[in-house]
């Protein structure tokens, strides 16, 4: 069953569509972690974050400030408190 995550969970961002168990489907669908994909308008399964996103296990400290500077948020503090501010930025 296809689902789209309706917020961040782990390494999966909003928006992201996956093919998953009908039992993996259920339960993220059941406790509101996703909804049921609609195949006509949802993207295909992806697991990468989008090219202008750095990933934030894999981004440097700069990468991370330079993207945080972009998007009008505090550049200060560890990088991963950066790459909280930034996700928490793109939930929004």
């Amino acid at each position: 069953m296809r689902v789209t995550y309706t917020h961040r969970l782990g390494q999966h961002r909003t928006g992201t569509t996956r093919e998953l168990s009908d039992t993996e489907a259920a339960w993220l669908i059941d406790h509101g972690h996703a909804r049921p994909a609609d195949t006509a308008t949802d993207a295909p399964a992806t697991d990468t974050a989008p090219d202008d996103t750095p990933d934030p296990d894999t981004a440097t400290l700069a990468e991370l400030k330079t993207q945080a500077d972009a998007l009008g948020l505090p550049t200060w503090g560890t990088k991963a408190a950066i790459a909280a501010r930034i996700a928490e930025h793109q939930d929004a």
